[in-house]
């Protein structure tokens, strides 16, 4: 039988205890992740706050040259029933002189512009129809194009003075067909403008003196795009070309109907 051996005193001291942090630094190291986390998401919170409203929403815009010229203003709307305007009122050279000022065009509702045929397909046009207007070289060639907006503005006017058809018809000698079939177009042009904008603003209502039901309240506030910004980019882009200058180029046709 073997003999008994004793194990000597150091094989025979306690196994060491793995390493452990201590709490305290737990604790440092949790406030310290806490703290970036927070850093990050206040970042991320403030690029996307009213301070980057300069900023052309990445997935919203269609392309359009004057996205450089795109910033944003918070504007309290003028929604009073009874309030004076330089737009609204009876016909007036004053009047007048403010809506046109509005949609300045030479050939159509606003500054003619040049885009080219790369610009052409990303908006949705195909350069390859050969009846697109293009502009003659001699002119500052490329393709023919105005900013939609002042459009959308020409076509509020003109509804605007047909409420006033007896005094406008005898400048521009409206037609009755001429001018149903434009109204129509117009409402229905400012209809589908106002539906894809879909405002989501909240209108608020208050009581008032002498009214029995709640009077609501249209002067609300708005980010809005700088529209003289807007305008005075697309003044400073336009061509100096004149109706009488528009000509087909050689070898183009033109469409059996208007585009649908």
């Amino acid at each position: 039988m073997s003999k008994y051996e004793p194990i000597p005193p150091e094989e025979n001291a306690p196994l060491p205890r793995a390493a452990t942090f201590p709490k305290q630094s737990i604790l440092w190291i949790s406030h310290a992740a806490f703290f970036l986390l927070s850093l990050t998401l206040l970042v991320a919170s403030y690029r996307r706050s009213d301070h980057s409203c300069s900023c052309i929403p990445s997935k919203a815009e269609i392309y359009s040259p004057a996205q450089s010229a795109l910033e944003y203003v918070t504007q309290q709307f003028q929604g009073a029933l009874n309030l004076k305007s330089v737009y609204k009122g009876t016909p007036r050279k004053e009047l007048d002189d403010a809506w046109d000022a509005l949609s300045p065009g030479s050939i159509l509702p606003g500054p003619t512009l040049s885009i080219s045929e790369s610009e052409l397909d990303l908006i949705g046009k195909d350069a390859t129809v050969n009846a697109t207007v293009k502009i003659p070289d001699e002119l500052g060639g490329g393709y023919f194009a105005t900013l939609e907006v002042f459009h959308n503005l020409h076509c509020l006017n003109l509804v605007r003075m047909a409420t006033y058809k007896e005094h406008y018809e005898k400048q521009h000698a409206f037609g009755d067909h001429w001018l149903r079939s434009h109204i129509d177009h117009c409402i229905d042009m400012i209809r589908q403008r106002l539906t894809c904008t879909a405002d989501i603003g909240l209108v608020t209502a208050v009581w008032v003196d002498g009214y029995s039901e709640p009077y609501p309240d249209f002067s609300t506030r708005h980010q809005c795009r700088d529209f003289d910004k807007i305008r005075d980019w697309a003044l400073d882009q336009a061509l100096n070309v004149s109706m009488e200058e528009m000509v087909a180029a050689r070898g183009q046709f033109s469409l059996s109907e208007p585009p649908k």
